[in-house]
């Protein structure tokens, strides 16, 4: 997850990546926020993006430039559903992210052929 950590307006506002992380860099705006070894991904996605006005209103700092820090994003309690449920969604998730990942993908490359 990438979360925005600066600013005011965009604060909170959290977005799934599904490429390969482990080499990710960010700017210094931007939290990368992820899941514990084994936890169903897409449903930890859905959950930070559900809770993206909560984390908005734990930024600290100045009217115009508060910042949400990476401590009060680890140490922010999110709720998950039991496992199996997770797993469940997490199975039909990503079956469905597949198939929008394709089409965007196809939609790039008959906009390149065009």
């Amino acid at each position: 997850m990438l979360i925005n950590s600066t600013g005011q307006g965009t604060l909170g506002w959290a977005a799934q990546h599904f490429e390969d992380t482990v080499k990710l860099t960010v700017d210094s705006g931007i939290t990368i926020a992820r899941p514990m070894h084994g936890m169903p991904v897409h449903c930890y996605g859905q959950t930070i993006t559900a809770c993206e006005r909560y984390l908005a209103t734990m930024g600290r700092g100045a009217t115009d430039q508060t910042e949400l820090s990476r401590n009060v994003v680890a140490e922010s309690p999110f709720l998950l559903p039991p496992w199996p449920v997770g797993s469940a969604f997490d199975a039909m998730e990503a079956a469905l992210t597949g198939t929008m990942q394709n089409l965007t993908h196809q939609g790039s490359l008959l906009a390149d052929a065009r």
